[in-house]
């Protein structure tokens, strides 16, 4: 709304903070404690400037005020001292938090030693990870967990990214928890950020219509021009670095583990290549599985800054396909993508069966691989609800969009071969956008993706997103869960 600087949202589960373009600030928080959680939401709206009445919280306490510095030089060093390598006493420094935000990193961030430099990025990481989990101290989290896996959400990353830029004073990417999601990755990516502008960000964010290609390509899709659109995406995927086979990576993208649990098999989830999508779009999916069942997502490569575009759809899939080797070992694994996701793990899991081991099932959500007038409303309709989608999933960047012309062209060129493992195909119930209107004046249901060569056919609630947002993803995974379970006798 026009002139409002904050938004306080009162709800069990941070929706809107989620979603929201603005400064929002959740009261509460799932599976947190209430009033450490309320506290901590006042005490982030004073600090930002907005009314707060303290007197009812400290009634019957004895509190009192005291004096605070009158001038901003005149400041306490809340930095612990250097301890024994890889020694950090994460609880004593997450209950400085506020005040780490409130000092910063400083500006001198570049001179100090790598060392030192190192050293006070990690602190800053570890102990915001330690107050995002609503934990009493570090001895609660798992070090060799990822962020998701130790029980972050969508709104958790988000919380996380925006004290890191606050702390930091850089302007991280939205999805970065995403991209960068255990705090070992996220440290190191901090640290390439600051090497890089120490001062913190200038010039228009990426995303921004200061962002040459992003405006382009909005204003191209806003007007019915998808193709020039798509064209363009392409021409400049091909300037980027090209990735002909794995051999030319320097190092195999890990999946990201969002869950943990002993039920086999693991299952590998695909994200879909589109601009906006990664690994964020099995986050809710994946909380059903917790304690149950492993289940990670796959890194697209080519999506960020710097990483090299596969130039074929199979130097992609050996990527993919190297990546589940490593990480699943001798474990049996299964296969999951979500729309045009669902098409990169049906080729990886051909790709592995022609070299003997591939997975046990494959699950395809709404994927489409029929294209007619009515499912061309369809993928209108996706583009669309990616635009809509922009503020909560990031920024249009040049690198997501230049990647997704590529993929959009890959997969266009697949074929699709047979599978020896069972495949399951999840439709959404509900169409989209431009395809519910359309299917409303034709009374036609030609909208719904198809997959002919499924073994089995099952539609869920919601629509082509919402079916792995927060309305409807635990009734998404239930089915999926169903499948895996029966799938092994």
């Amino acid at each position: 709304a026009e002139g409002v600087a904050h938004f306080v949202e009162v709800g069990p589960s941070a929706v809107l903070s989620a979603t929201g373009a603005g400064e929002f600030i959740p009261v509460s928080r799932k599976d947190q404690p209430e009033v450490s959680s309320v506290i901590g939401a006042m005490g982030r709206l004073w600090t930002r400037g907005g009314p707060v009445s303290w007197a009812p919280v400290f009634a019957g306490t004895a509190a009192r005020r005291v004096d605070l510095p009158t001038y901003a030089f005149q400041r306490r060093r809340y930095w612990l001292e250097t301890p024994a390598a890889g020694v950090y006493d994460v609880s004593a420094l997450a209950a400085a938090v506020p005040e780490l935000e409130a000092e910063r990193l400083g500006p001198d961030i570049g001179e100090l030693p790598p060392e030192e430099r190192e050293l006070r990025v990690r602190e800053i990481v570890l102990a915001l990870t330690v107050r995002a989990l609503g934990h009493a101290s570090a001895d609660e989290v798992d070090p060799e967990l990822g962020f998701f896996e130790s029980g972050f959400d969508s709104a958790t990353a988000l919380e996380l990214r925006a004290a890191l830029n606050t702390a930091t004073g850089l302007e991280l990417a939205t999805t970065v928890v995403f991209d960068f999601p255990t705090p070992d990755e996220l440290v190191r990516h901090v640290l390439a950020e600051l090497a890089q502008n120490p001062q913190g960000p200038s010039g228009p964010a990426l995303g921004s219509e200061g962002d040459t290609l992003s405006a382009i390509f909005r204003e191209a899709v806003r007007a019915g021009r998808m193709q020039p659109g798509f064209d363009m995406l392409e021409a400049v995927a091909a300037t980027r670095p090209r990735v002909d086979s794995v051999g030319d990576l320097d190092e195999v993208p890990p999946p990201v583990r969002l869950a943990g649990g002993p039920e086999q098999p693991v299952l590998y989830c695909f994200p879909s290549p589109m601009a906006l999508a990664g690994v964020q779009q099995y986050v809710r999916f994946a909380e059903h599985f917790r304690g149950v069942r492993e289940v990670s997502a796959l890194r697209v490569p080519g999506v960020n800054r710097g990483e090299g575009l596969p130039g074929s759809m199979r130097a992609a899939v050996e990527v993919f396909a190297e990546s589940v080797r490593r990480d699943a070992g001798d474990r049996p694994f299964a296969f999951l993508g979500t729309s045009s996701g669902g098409i990169l793990a049906h080729a990886t899991a051909a790709h592995l069966e022609r070299l003997g081991r591939g997975p046990e099932t494959v699950v395809l959500l709404d994927t489409y691989v029929v294209y007619n007038e009515a499912t061309r409303a369809v993928w209108d309709s996706m583009l669309y609800g990616l635009l809509e989608r922009e503020s909560e999933l990031g920024p249009f960047t040049a690198p997501r969009l230049s990647s997704m012309g590529r993929y959009v062209r890959l997969i266009g060129e697949e074929g699709l071969a047979g599978l020896d493992a069972p495949v399951l195909f999840v439709g959404a119930e509900e169409p989209i956008a431009l395809a519910a209107r359309d299917a409303a004046v034709s009374g036609s249901d030609d909208w719904r993706a198809v997959f002919p060569g499924a073994d089995t056919s099952i539609r869920v609630p919601g629509d082509h997103f919402t079916m792995l947002e927060e309305a409807h993803a635990a009734t998404t995974a239930e089915a999926v869960d169903d499948w895996l379970r029966g799938s092994r006798g």
